[in-house]
């Protein structure tokens, strides 16, 4: 009930009310004020005129007699006959503003009197409400005041410490602190923290608090430091618990997405202040992963990997790697983890490899099922370290360049002794024999097909595509074989073997004639193609980027077949100034295939086959003199590639591949000769290229062949685990450890799943740290798609007959996968690490 309803309440029994109002609090409400039928005075030393008015010219009238002072002594009240038939109404602003605000609990008058400032404020008031439940409890009354005066997002303590750390850790130059002290509120909220987290000190500064919160989050990641006693001193600052409620705080702020970054930035001025991961700095490897308080932890942990033999122990420094994933600071320094990362699993598929069949077949099938790893280890280290952290692991690139060539040499000197062109020239998985094969029998059977070109897709690439696809597309069914590319591996000839023909001309210059005709361009390809069939049509990658789904499914309408050509890995790798870059290429191909996939599903194109032109080679280092070998013809009737040639005069020559010219019904070309490995001849315009492609190496000949359907039904499934301990459902530690199984390897039709975890009661209320499980592994080996996971639980007494369950979240959408009941038995019940 507000003060008018109140007053009319008074004037329902009564035709004259006085209004005592000791402190003057209202008298500005006095002006504003009105009552029917009721005459509002002001008391001002006109107590006659009043008199006279009252009962002799409008005796039957109402008033409100309102005196801003207290009332006075009978002997000098001159309306003292009249207050003895009226009524009294005294205004409490305390009581006004319980009633406002909803107030019961008894604790109330003393808030009220000692910030009386506050309260004294009605839009202030007015702001308050908003923060209040409809019956505030002492607690909320006390943030909800904070959070007025601070304009917090939320009445909580979470929300005012993230307004407060908003503001910077200087107390003299944070205006948040500045208005709290106005009111004297920043005592009330010095209190409040110091209850919250347990912590001894009279009064705590905000860097000292700041400081605390970071400590106490180091311990509870990494509780093995408590041995060490590098944190005693803040240790010693919290009583009972509360050194787990402050890492509890820090672990959930990290997860707020519209904070953490405030806490970046609050952990690194501590950090800077107090000297933190300067304590940290002689931890091993394996204490120093379990810490995620500070960035400079990163920087530490990747100065000790730069140096330390990690090819001697590659599981262990694996696991390290994945571990730091969980860290907020991951996206930052990511590239030089990934770049370490594909540095041992380089090392870890060079342990595997045996490159020493003695059939070119098994070594074909030794490279398109395993050892292409290799390239994919190389290509993915040398792109990660080029957008991270050169300097650091510039010692691990020079060893891998001299690992990767020894390795390339190795491999293709095997494959040199075994390649004859009847390999090349006969296979059934030609290059040459495509369109007959693989796109005119699904033409025949009515089969609407789509044909992707990208130019220098070499096969570890399309692997790499096949496992995105497999992954993370919905309803496709992918399956990968491979080609072999015609020779000379160049774009003119594989783009030409690649389309419907009759008979392929390869010009000494590298030029090609398809039926007589050239084939250099799109419209060209397109033009060839319809000769063969009326219902194709042929475009770039730029044109189906160009148009809506809706104008693609009117393009290809009535089209059978179409063919898109891309061209972005040759583009930038043929390029001097760019072929540096060549890597940053190949993954922006491989988004750009994903996209253009989804894309053609979207209209109507179900049927998708992406293959290439050629390979290529790549060593990202200067290109020594070694590598190069003399041409020892005459150059000025012959045109000269650093890794083919072509002419009628051609004769064989030492540590290069000599095929003659042949001519039939199918193909005409002359002479070839082609540098063995990955030699190529000097003096040539490009040869101390490091991307180069025309000859006859694995990278370079072998073509991925991907068959790609979009399914009505799901054909896939995410992976499956279990939970293989603690085996009898019982926590019994404040910091609970847990193995899980995942069923079986990823594959096409398997897919990864990445799961969140916590420990919950019946209220579904989350009583412990969230932890982050990825089911990811490829791997036959049981040991390899075991996880281990640690939680944290929050310091609260956990009842041992209740059952809490143990949750597990589909990361990606939130929905519940399984969960399991667990007993929580803490047997040592202060046990905080």
């Amino acid at each position: 009930m507000d003060i008018r309803e109140k007053l009319l309440d008074k004037f329902s029994r009564s035709r004259i009310v006085f209004w005592f109002d000791e402190e003057g609090n209202f008298e500005d409400d006095i002006e504003n004020l009105t009552l029917e039928d009721v005459n509002i005075c002001k008391v001002e030393n006109n107590e006659f005129y009043l008199k006279y008015l009252i009962e002799k010219e409008k005796p039957l009238d109402k008033f409100l007699l309102y005196y801003n002072s207290a009332q006075p002594p009978i002997e000098k009240n001159w309306l003292a006959d009249i207050l003895l038939y009226s009524d009294v109404f005294f205004a409490d602003h305390k009581s006004l503003i319980k009633d406002e605000l909803n107030v019961r609990f008894a604790e109330f008058d003393y808030l009220y009197n000692d910030y009386r400032t506050f309260f004294n404020n009605k839009k202030r008031l007015s702001k308050l409400k908003s923060y209040l439940s409809e019956e505030p409890n002492y607690k909320e009354l006390s943030l909800g005041m904070i959070a007025t005066v601070i304009n917090a997002a939320k009445n909580d303590l979470e929300a005012v410490l993230f307004k407060i750390f908003e503001n910077g850790l200087d107390e003299e130059d944070n205006e948040a602190l500045e208005q709290l002290a106005k009111y004297n509120l920043d005592l009330m909220l010095n209190k409040i923290i110091k209850e919250h987290f347990k912590i001894k000190s009279e009064e705590i500064t905000l860097i000292k608090f700041a400081l605390l919160l970071v400590c106490s989050h180091i311990l509870l990641t990494a509780p093995q430091l408590v041995k060490q006693n590098l944190f005693n001193e803040y240790i010693e600052s919290f009583e009972g618990k509360g050194l787990q409620v402050a890492g509890h705080f820090v672990e959930e702020w990290l997860y707020n997405s519209k904070h953490n970054h405030l806490y970046s930035e609050i952990s690194q001025y501590v950090d800077n202040k107090a000297n933190l991961s300067q304590k940290l700095v002689n931890l091993n490897l394996g204490d120093l992963a379990d810490v995620y308080s500070l960035e400079n932890i990163e920087n530490i942990i990747l100065d000790k990997m730069a140096k330390e033999d990690i090819e001697n122990n590659i599981e262990y420094y694996l696991d390290i790697i994945e571990k730091r994933k969980q860290s907020f600071w991951w996206e930052i320094y990511q590239n030089t983890y990934l770049s370490i990362e594909y540095y041992l699993k380089f090392e870890k598929s060079l342990i595997a490899m045996h490159p020493d069949a003695d059939k070119i077949e098994n070594l074909l099938s030794s490279y398109t099922t395993k050892l292409y790893s290799i390239d994919i280890n190389y290509r993915k280290f040398i792109y990660y370290y080029k957008n991270g952290n050169n300097d650091l692991l510039l010692d691990y690139y020079k060893k891998l360049e001299n690992k990767y060539f020894n390795f390339i040499n190795l491999l293709n000197s095997k494959w040199d002794s075994l390649l004859t062109y009847d390999f090349i020239n006969d296979n059934s998985h030609n290059q040459f024999s495509f369109y007959k094969k693989i796109i005119e029998e699904r033409i025949e059977r009515s089969e609407r097909v789509c044909v992707i070109i990208s130019d220098a897709l070499r096969y570890e690439i399309g692997c790499e595509l096949v496992d995105a696809l497999s992954l993370n597309a919905d309803r496709l069914k992918v399956d990968l074989d491979y080609l072999v590319a015609n020779i000379p591996t160049i774009t003119t000839v594989g783009m030409a073997s690649l389309l419907p023909h009759n008979k392929i001309e390869i010009k000494d210059d590298g030029s090609v004639l398809v039926d007589d005709k050239p084939a250099t361009n799109t419209k060209m390809r397109n033009d060839l193609l319809v000769t063969f069939n009326n219902n194709s049509l042929a475009i770039t990658e730029e044109d189906v980027n160009s148009l809506t789904t809706s104008q693609l499914k009117d393009l290809f309408k009535g089209k059978n077949l179409i063919f898109i050509y891309q061209n972005i890995i040759d583009k930038i790798g043929d390029d001097n100034v760019s072929e540096g870059n060549v890597f940053n290429a190949v993954e922006q191909c491989i988004d750009s295939l994903e996209k253009i996939i989804r894309k053609l599903g979207s209209s109507n194109i179900t049927n998708i086959i992406i293959t290439s032109d050629h390979g290529f080679i790549y060593l990202d280092s200067k290109i020594e003199e070694h590598l190069k070998i003399d041409f020892p013809f005459d150059k000025s009737k012959i045109s000269l590639n650093p890794r083919y040639v072509l002419g009628d005069n051609i004769q064989p020559i030492a540590n290069s591949h000599y095929f003659e010219k042949i001519d039939n019904s199918e193909i005409k070309r002359n002479n070839i000769l082609i540098p063995k490995n990955i030699l190529r001849f000097k003096s040539t315009n490009g040869a101390s290229k490091r991307f180069l492609h025309g000859g006859v190496s694995l990278q370079e000949l072998i073509l991925p062949l991907i068959k790609i359907r979009h399914t009505k039904k799901q054909s896939k499934r995410s992976v499956d685990f279990e939970m293989i301990s603690p085996t009898k459902n019982i926590i019994t530690s404040n910091n609970p450890k847990f193995k899980f199984l995942q069923s079986e390897p990823i594959s096409k039709d398997v897919l990864p799943l990445k799961i969140k975890v916590g420990v919950y009661d019946s209220n579904n209320n989350l009583l412990s740290s969230v932890g982050l499980v990825n089911f990811d592994a490829n791997s036959e080996d049981i040991n390899d798609r075991t996880k281990v996971l640690t939680l944290k639980l929050k310091p609260i007494s956990f009842d041992k007959d209740k059952t809490y369950r143990l949750k597990f979240y589909d990361e990606d959408n939130e929905v519940l996968i399984k969960e399991y009941d667990f007993k929580i038995n803490i047997l040592i019940s202060n046990d905080f690490f």
